[in-house]
């Protein structure tokens, strides 16, 4: 082997694990798109839950210890579509409810990364959550006529799920992935909460000098 061959070698060696790796000195900026259907029940009046399609937005930090896996901090935007709920009485009357929920969730979690470039996942996560509903009419639904309006009202949930994803790495520093998975109240101040989400992401990934 000639001295430019073996340099060449040498250097190839140094840097494609660099190029390509999941190590115990990442930390990382997700930004994320969701989409999916949530079920819930209404935080002001005391009907079953219903569902609506929803989307949202989240921002997730996190923080590699181990080959392996990397701890979780993240800050999520759930937004529901309509969603309805028969049998509402008011006035003497009954009524279908229409209201819009969404959801502010904070949570902790744990990823396992199995691979360097195209990266299988499997996240866990446990956190707290504060739900809104939107003010709504109450219609009757054989005749449209307004029964009554109802204000808006709020509820707090301790929420858990996980999601297998897979994320593919372009570079030493950016990463793209998706991932699937679902969630629910674990305990909640009214009534149930789950959904059923889908994400993608781009995320930034540094090399801590405090490492």
């Amino acid at each position: 082997m000639t001295r430019a061959a073996a340099i060449a070698a040498a250097i190839a060696a140094v840097a494609a694990p660099r190029a390509a790796r999941a190590d115990a000195q990442e930390a990382s900026i997700h930004v994320e798109l969701l989409a999916g259907r949530i079920a819930v029940a209404d935080p002001g009046v005391d009907r079953p839950a219903a569902s609506a399609a929803a989307g949202g937005v989240g921002v997730r930090a996190t923080l590699a210890t181990h080959d392996a896996f990397a701890y979780e901090l993240a800050v999520r935007i759930l937004q529901g579509g309509d969603v309805r709920y028969g049998g509402v009485a008011i006035g003497g009357r009954e009524g279908e409810l229409s209201r819009t929920p969404r959801a502010f969730r904070a949570a902790g979690g744990l990823t396992l990364r199995l691979g360097a470039r195209t990266i299988p996942t499997v996240s866990v996560w446990a956190g707290g959550q504060l739900r809104t509903a939107s003010g709504g009419r109450i219609v009757e639904p054989s005749t449209g006529a307004v029964v009554g309006d109802i204000g808006g009202a709020t509820a707090t949930d301790v929420v858990a799920g996980g999601s297998l994803g897979f994320d593919y790495r372009i570079d030493r520093h950016w990463i793209v992935g998706i991932a699937a998975g679902g969630g629910a109240a674990i305990w909640s101040s009214a009534g149930s909460y789950r959904e059923i989400t889908a994400l993608a992401h781009v995320s930034y990934y540094g090399y801590p000098r405090w490492f």
